[in-house]
């Protein structure tokens, strides 16, 4: 998975200290193609626990622990002031924040 963000960029980070190197096969844009493709291939993809044990539900995929230790970070969510009041998109923020957040509390933060 090559996404645009902090979280690839940390595991990136992790990765060159190490003096280590993917053998990537493929790139995808987009998470929501993870599961399907990991269930008929023998890729892997490297992904947030949480994705990766919800992904593991629905493809009956397997969550192996990386070789190296990468340090939690948080999970942030921004929106325009304007949105603030919107069901759906409140049900959304809410739907995010308990998708990333850790039991230990380490992860999204809650807006209220």
């Amino acid at each position: 998975m090559q996404a645009v963000g902090r979280s690839n960029e940390l595991f990136e980070m992790q990765m060159k200290k190490r003096r280590l190197r993917r053998r990537i096969q493929l790139l995808s844009c987009h998470f929501v193609t993870l599961p399907a493709i990991i269930a008929q291939t023998d890729l892997i993809a490297t992904v947030p626990r949480h994705l990766a044990h919800y992904y593991a539900r629905m493809e009956n995929l397997r969550v192996v622990e990386p070789p190296i230790y990468i340090k939690p970070y948080a999970v942030c969510q921004f929106w325009h002031p304007r949105f603030d009041g919107d069901p759906s998109l409140k049900w959304l923020r809410e739907s995010v924040t308990t998708l990333f957040t850790e039991p230990s509390g380490v992860g999204a933060r809650s807006e209220t």
